[in-house]
């Protein structure tokens, strides 16, 4: 699923990047934690699932719209300086 984030400190912090592969090795040893991020990552999604839709359908909408030989002749005509 598409992924956005945006992050807010308020004091000065470190960063950590942890690889997928050694996540996978931390979810391997720690079988609980499966549960905790499962947990985490659905509640996460279920009050995002508003806006991923708005991706879908504005992603829709592009496909469509660059399909479209009237919306390309627009486009181009913009381009060059002609009045649509």
């Amino acid at each position: 699923m598409p992924r956005t984030a945006t992050g807010i400190v308020e004091a000065e912090s470190e960063l950590l990047e942890v690889k997928a592969e050694d996540f996978a090795r931390l979810l391997e040893r720690n079988q609980g934690l499966l549960e905790v991020v499962a947990d985490i990552v659905s509640a996460r999604n279920e009050k995002n699932k508003s806006f991923l839709e708005k991706i879908k359908e504005l992603s829709a909408k592009d496909i469509e719209r660059s399909c479209s030989k009237r919306s390309i002749l627009k486009r181009l005509k913009s381009l060059i300086g002609i009045s649509a």
